[in-house]
């Protein structure tokens, strides 16, 4: 890795394990890369899944958290990236 890239942690809960082939992976992204680059990164990767017959997964159905926090609530400098990161992205949970 260059010192232009960090790696951050990356943490995928449900079903969405299933669809990147595992809980836990690592996501190299540039330095001073936000919350929201990860993400496109992940969903360009899902969409190659979609080819493939599964569903297209959009940010809007997804829920994330960075460092244990939603990234909903942060301010765009608390959504930077940096080395070690833990971004955990689940589906919402809902229910009548």
């Amino acid at each position: 890795m260059d010192e232009t890239r960090i790696r951050i942690a990356v943490r995928l809960l449900g079903e969405l394990a299933a669809r990147f082939g595992g809980r836990d992976l690592d996501l190299e992204v540039p330095v001073e890369a936000s919350v929201d680059e990860a993400l496109r990164m992940l969903l360009s990767r899902a969409d190659v899944e979609a080819e493939a017959g599964g569903q297209p997964l959009v940010r809007e159905h997804l829920v994330a958290f960075l460092n244990g926090r939603n990234v909903d609530l942060l301010t765009p400098s608390e959504r930077r990236l940096h080395e070690g990161d833990l971004l955990l992205i689940t589906r919402p949970i809902g229910g009548g």
